[in-house]
């Protein structure tokens, strides 16, 4: 006799519009920060995706999308949730300056983003300039890990 999943997670991310983004990929963590091995998956080109866990866990995920501002939110852990969205704005640059004690711009310090919501998925690093002004937009790292 087969057991029923403990937990069947369905659902769609979407833009501001309500327009599926196809390809947004969506990694699974335990609220105690741990991954979850291979519990990485992709969306389907109508944004659709579905994760069948045997056991309860208190989740976390993250959702990441090439021209879209990352998400990070709790999974419903009711047994039988209901499909749900994940609707994602449109990436902006950001923008930031650095100071130093006198509020004078500085020069040439280097600006990186070392882990977010404790996990190594996305890369940012800038250099001010001589304003102390730095611009970009965090990516997607090349290869995903969890620390």
């Amino acid at each position: 006799m087969a057991m029923p999943p403990a937990l069947h997670l369905a659902g769609v991310v979407a833009d501001a519009e309500g327009h599926p983004v196809p390809g947004a990929e969506i990694f699974f963590v335990e609220n105690s920060k741990r991954p979850l091995a291979k519990q990485a998956l992709k969306t389907d080109d109508r944004g659709r995706f579905t994760l069948v866990l045997p056991e309860p866990l208190d989740l976390a995920m993250a959702v990441l999308a090439k021209g879209y501002t990352p998400r990070y939110l709790p999974v419903p852990t009711e047994p039988e949730p209901k499909p749900f969205e994940v609707m994602l704005e449109k990436a902006k640059a950001l923008k930031g300056r650095v100071l130093d004690f006198e509020r004078q711009p500085v020069e040439g310090a280097t600006v990186k983003l070392e882990s977010w919501n404790n996990t190594r998925l996305l890369h940012f690093r800038a250099q001010t300039d001589a304003e102390g002004r730095l611009r970009g937009r965090p990516r997607r790292k090349a290869r995903s890990y969890f620390p």
